[in-house]
């Protein structure tokens, strides 16, 4: 790893420059230059982008350590470790709201020094992986993808729920509204299996049991058809099987429970105290919901309390996560946690006053005000009457206002 792993140092003094480039090559790292300035350091990283880079906090030029490694980790995501001849708290907070990876008090000996940056790089790859999982809650893919063709993937976390098979998606508004009924109830069932009674019987509850039977085969015969004829396949009655008196979704993949086995091995890591891995599964949870399960598919009772329940669940695992990212000062993974959860409640005022003050402490007013009209307009559309609206919006500015000021006192 050390031979691969390729290390700027940026330090004024000659003789400790040359220190450590000794230090760092006996130990098995590539120096790529030693700088003495921060405006070198970001000219020499546009040219070529090191794996890290060890500096001075006291530099030569207008920049200093500290805003030298905010601009490399905001520009090329380039990590940093500091070095100071001093213990200063200011400073130290400085460099963590800077996002340095690691801070180094001189003097310092070799072995403190290689596992510091051992340190540094391993939670910059974390945080690489963290990045990529990332993209995938902001641009989760539709619908599950996978080698095997043969394979059915649902897609119950997107509007509207899709059903891929053999390279060919079809829209799940496209079933006529008992055929999306049979299949929301099959899809909320555990191990997507129902009994065909009981399917009769939520179906057609007014009919008598004849006439219940009768539907019941002209529905699943006309399901099947469907399929094939969208997917252009004879799987039908394959996938959509009946077998002693019980209907099931066979050879398929279900992007909620997906979601579950992702929460349960999520929330188990927690509990151990793996939050690293516990966020890294987390991550891909939320990042499969898209929307509602089953939204404007079906409204039946089973559907309904799994939709409340998974939304809620949504919600929370993302306020969970941003309070991760807060602690490793990560804002935009942060930021994207927040809007995924706003997205699942739009009308929670806590997390929209939480998102609001991140913008503005980003310096992204613009974006906090949009979120702010967004906000108003979803609690218009749940029925709020527009004094309550007015009086929400300017509690949440009262709030930020306060803890603004509460920062600039610390």
């Amino acid at each position: 790893m050390a031979e691969q792993t390729r290390i700027l140092i940026v330090e004024d003094e000659a003789i400790i420059a040359m220190d450590l480039q000794e230090t760092l090559a006996e130990a098995g790292y590539a120096v790529i230059a030693t700088i003495a300035s921060g405006e070198e350091a970001l000219a020499l990283c546009a040219k070529e982008i090191p794996d890290l880079v060890l500096m001075d906090v006291h530099l030569q030029g207008r920049l200093n350590g500290i805003e030298t490694a905010q601009q490399l980790r905001e520009s090329y995501a380039v990590p940093s470790v500091l070095l100071t001849a001093h213990y200063d708290p200011q400073t130290l907070a400085a460099a963590q709201q800077a996002g340095v990876s690691a801070y180094l008090i001189k003097p310092y000996d070799q072995r403190e020094l290689c596992a510091t940056l051992a340190t540094a790089l391993t939670r910059a790859r974390n945080e690489g992986e963290l990045q990529r999982q990332l993209q995938e809650l902001r641009c989760a893919p539709a619908a599950l993808s996978g080698p095997n063709p043969e394979l059915l993937k649902i897609c119950t976390l997107c509007t509207p729920p899709t059903l891929e098979f053999q390279g060919r998606t079809v829209r799940g508004d496209l079933f006529p509204r008992t055929q999306r009924e049979m299949l929301a109830l099959l899809l909320s069932a555990p191990h997507l299996r129902v009994d065909r009674e009981v399917l009769e019987t939520e179906l057609w509850p007014e009919s008598p049991a004849k006439q219940s039977r009768s539907s019941f085969d002209a529905t699943l015969g006309r399901l099947r058809r469907l399929f094939n004829t969208e997917t252009g396949s004879s799987a039908g009655m394959d996938i959509f099987s009946l077998k002693n008196g019980v209907v099931a979704i066979e050879n398929c993949c279900v992007d909620l429970h997906r979601f579950k086995t992702l929460d349960e091995e999520g929330t188990a890591l927690r509990r151990n105290g793996d939050e690293d891995a516990a966020i890294g599964a987390l991550v891909k949870a939320v990042a499969l919901w898209q929307g509602e399960f089953l939204a404007g598919f079906s409204s039946h009772h089973n559907v309904l309390t799994l939709r409340q329940y998974n939304t809620q669940r949504v919600f929370d695992l993302s306020l969970w996560l941003a309070e991760a990212f807060v602690q490793r000062r990560r804002s935009e993974e942060q930021m994207a946690a927040l809007r995924l959860a706003l997205q699942a409640i739009p009308t929670s005022e806590k997390t929209a006053g939480t998102l609001y003050l991140l913008l503005l402490s980003l310096e992204r007013a613009e974006e906090g005000k949009a979120l702010l009209k967004d906000f108003a307009r979803e609690l218009r559309r749940d029925g709020l009457e527009q004094q309550q609206v007015l009086l929400i919006m300017r509690r949440i500015e009262q709030r930020a206002n306060f803890e603004r000021c509460q920062r600039r006192t610390t």
